[in-house]
């Protein structure tokens, strides 16, 4: 996880969903167990690095591809919708696969 994705996850955890929000402990909790699951990694694209990639549909998502390739994924997991267009569009090869967190149980 690098800084951008790491406040994304911050900011996502907060979001206000009424009835379904998740408490300030829980938010917590839920970003030390992600930090601690997850190696750090701090890279630089360089701007042909990121003029490879495709453009997410959802700018907001672009920042995890870059990560998958700056920390040279194999794979990036996701259920975003967007991200797991890209994969069906093949308008780029990517280095590295996207795929749904299904294809791993």
């Amino acid at each position: 996880m690098d800084a951008a994705c790491d406040a994304e996850l911050e900011r996502v955890l907060a979001y206000d969903l009424g009835k379904h929000s998740i408490p300030p402990d829980r938010q917590a909790a839920a970003l030390a167990l992600a930090r601690r699951l997850s190696r750090r990694v701090e890279t630089e694209l360089t701007p042909a690095q990121r003029g490879g990639l495709p453009r997410c549909r959802d700018a907001d998502d672009q920042m995890f591809l870059e990560l998958a390739l700056g920390a040279r994924a194999d794979v990036l997991v996701t259920k975003d919708r967007a991200l797991l267009e890209l994969n069906r569009r093949k308008t780029r090869a990517l280095p590295f696969r996207i795929s749904k967190p299904a294809d791993w149980q």
